[in-house]
């Protein structure tokens, strides 16, 4: 039997950082990009420590947040990781989480959050959550698809 953690530690010093598009949308697009880019870092790290956690732990899964990367899809303040400052250093975090994962069978999977909601009246929130998920479909330059 393989147990999993589900995004969150209770006792451990792992948190996932965010914000909202409101705090963005006061933003110029550049400052914009490098507080993505500065969160979407931490997070990398946050993922990075939470799987090497979950071994230490001896368990064998871990579903990672949607919101890894807050906002990404948002039709005014949304991004890819290739439009980030920092997005070689979060590849090269990525990397090495895919690779922890890999070489301690550790398997990784994506949680939606509560604002996923594909049976939504909007058509332009069901196409955003129908694009390749926030992880696994983002390609950055040069790289093979992440995690």
């Amino acid at each position: 039997m393989r147990f999993g953690l589900c995004c969150l530690f209770k006792e451990e010093k792992i948190a996932f950082r965010t914000t909202t598009a409101k705090v963005l949308s006061f933003l110029p697009r550049e400052e914009q990009l490098a507080k993505l880019s500065a969160i979407c870092r931490s997070n990398a790290q946050s993922l990075l420590l939470a799987v090497q956690t979950v071994h230490r732990l001896g368990i064998g899964a871990f579903r990672i947040m949607s919101p890894l990367f807050p906002r990404m899809t948002h039709p005014e303040v949304g991004y890819t990781l290739g439009d980030l400052p920092a997005c070689d250093a979060i590849g090269d975090l990525l990397c090495a989480t895919r690779s922890f994962a890999q070489l301690h069978d550790i398997r990784l999977s994506f949680h939606p959050d509560q604002f996923v909601v594909l049976s939504s009246p909007y058509p332009l929130v069901v196409a955003i959550y129908r694009r390749p998920g926030p992880v696994g479909g983002q390609v950055i330059p040069g790289r093979t698809p992440i995690i």
